[in-house]
């Protein structure tokens, strides 16, 4: 530091945070900045350690690079990443463990912390948090992002899956026909169906047999029913094309029925249970 250079105070002990952010001011203060500041033209991924310097201006070099901080501990320090691309070439940002903490655009800088557990953005006025992707509500493996209500909507965490049974276990099929089997059952949600299979407890053999589903006295499956093989129990195992729902949306109440359009034709099969996947609305 230059004799010549005398700290700024607000007149009681500390240091004001206008004089500090003007230190890291590229134009007037180019020199000091030098003294910590790192610039690179990047030609593949960079992984940050402690001894770095603290102010990172990286062109990301033609394309989209990963930079990966140090592992968080109480010695980190924090870093500053500014993208310095001449396209729109982006920086993203993580962890040791491979997490994504932030993306830093063309132009765009960011400041990142440790507080020893976990490295976190910090933004004017806080910190920043990072939204999470549908992906990443799915997946569950990252804790440093935050869950918005529309990303968990949309997220296989809010799909239940309604277990339903309208054949006992030790009976037969019924004859082909189009009379429902088993009773109706009110759909306890309003949503989408976005998946159905069906079980049976002892498999039929001979030639394909088919179910069909219904949504109050109308079919949900116009092509492709649920179909089992010769000797197969679940319709997750057929060969051929699987189900495919021609009516998706439901809602809490509405009466859902199965009927046999096909049996086996040697060996009946034994009991039905059917399983939908409902992303609750």
């Amino acid at each position: 530091m230059p004799d010549s250079w005398t700290p700024v105070v607000d007149g009681v002990d500390d240091v004001m945070a206008s004089h500090i952010n003007t230190l890291y001011d590229e134009v007037k203060f180019g020199t000091l900045r030098g003294w910590y500041s790192n610039t690179e033209t990047l030609t593949g991924t960079k992984t940050l350690v402690d001894s770095d310097l603290p102010l990172q201006f990286l062109d990301p070099g033609g394309a989209a690079r990963d930079v990966f901080l140090p592992a968080e501990s109480e010695d980190n320090h924090t870093f500053v990443i500014i993208n310095r691309a001449d396209a729109a070439e982006a920086i993203t940002v993580k962890n040791d463990s491979s997490d994504t903490i932030a993306t830093v655009t063309q132009d765009e800088k960011k400041q990142f912390a440790s507080n020893g557990i976990a490295w976190v953005v910090i933004a004017e006025g806080g910190i920043e948090t990072t939204k999470a992707a549908t992906s990443d509500i799915d997946a569950g493996t990252n804790d440093l992002l935050y869950i918005t209500p529309a990303g968990f909507l949309a997220s296989t965490r809010n799909v239940s899956y309604p277990v339903m049974r309208f054949i006992d276990a030790a009976a037969d099929w019924s004859a082909d026909g189009t009379t429902d089997v088993g009773g109706a059952v009110p759909l306890p949600f309003t949503g989408t169906i976005i998946s159905i299979k069906a079980d049976v407890d002892v498999a039929g053999t001979s030639d394909t047999a088919i179910v069909d589903a219904n949504l109050n006295g109308a079919t949900i499956m116009s092509t492709h029913k649920l179909k089992w093989d010769s000797g197969e129990k679940s319709t997750a195992t057929y060969s051929g094309t699987p189900a495919t729902l021609t009516t998706t949306a439901v809602t809490a109440g509405d009466l859902f029925t199965i009927d046999v359009d096909t049996n086996h034709t040697s060996v009946k099969s034994k009991g039905l249970t059917v399983t939908l996947g409902i992303r609750k609305a």
